[in-house]
């Protein structure tokens, strides 16, 4: 029994050092992609309908939703409930603006990353302004509204936390690409999106060059954000000018960064993608 067991360690022994640790190890060297999942996005984009079994398990989704709400087992903060007929009496942008101030949407979005359509089906249920943004014929100009609000905001001399809370709303704003309502406005509008993309773009290389460490914030407070949006911005330029997408990505899908956290690679993508998207 000790001979076997004995066996059984050197099995695992040789199995960590031959298989395991050299891809561990070659994950030390190289770990983000920023054009990475570019494709399975594009995919995803371009599907125009909903099965009816998913519609189905959908609806069912959102009877439990609001089961939990009317037994109080999920709720907002308070400072988002508003009196009856306060979001509906707003104008779609400043209901956007308001509706996506703070963190409320990107916390419901990284609670469901894998699963945006229960995420939206969760903030129509619990927030009251979401569901009526989601219900506008306009929604998307609400949406431009936004990112020129959230653009603005992303200034090395706001406070950290603002800073944090308009990064990472900007990375959220991914998962609205895949949101059936929003993607129907977003036929034939596409350029307008992809500039408000690309501005978001300008302003985080911006950010990076104009940074100086001060008190609480000796780091910049984001990493990734900038890729995400850069992914979004490609995608549009996939529909809006093919020829010029597919002319750079094969550059842009090459890249490659170490797992450190470094500005100076943020910065060296930036630098390389909005002038690619500029054409």
């Amino acid at each position: 029994m000790k001979l076997l067991n004995c066996k059984k360690s050197i099995l695992v022994l040789a199995i960590f050092f031959l298989v395991i640790y050299p891809v561990y190890a070659s994950n030390k060297i190289i770990l983000v992609a920023p054009a990475y999942g570019i494709d399975q996005m594009i995919k995803k984009f371009n599907q125009k309908t909903v099965s009816p079994e998913r519609e189905q398990e959908y609806e069912k989704i959102r009877s439990h939703f609001i089961d939990m709400k009317d037994r109080g087992e999920i709720s907002i903060p308070a400072n988002l409930i508003k009196p009856s007929g306060h979001y509906a009496s707003l104008d779609t942008e400043t209901l956007a603006r308001e509706c996506f101030s703070g963190s409320y949407f990107a916390n419901i979005m990284g609670v469901y990353a894998t699963h945006e359509d229960v995420a939206f089906i969760r903030l129509r249920v619990f927030h009251d302004g979401f569901a009526e943004l989601f219900s506008r014929s306009d929604m998307w100009k609400g949406i431009l509204s936004v990112y020129k609000m959230l653009v603005k905001n992303l200034d090395p001399k706001m406070a950290k936390i603002d800073i944090i809370n308009t990064t990472t709303t900007l990375d959220s704003l991914t998962h609205l690409y895949f949101f059936p309502p929003f993607k129907e406005q977003l036929y034939g509008r596409e350029e307008i999106f992809l500039e408000a993309n690309l501005e978001a773009l300008k302003r985080f290389k911006s950010f990076i060059e104009n940074y100086h460490p001060t008190g609480s914030m000796m780091k910049i407070p984001f990493y990734r954000e900038p890729f995400s949006v850069a992914r979004v911005a490609l995608m549009l330029q996939q529909r809006t000018n093919p020829q010029n997408y597919y002319a750079i990505i094969p550059d842009l899908a090459g890249v490659r960064f170490s797992r450190e956290q470094k500005m100076t690679d943020v910065k060296k993508y930036l630098d390389l993608v909005i002038p690619a998207l500029e054409k």
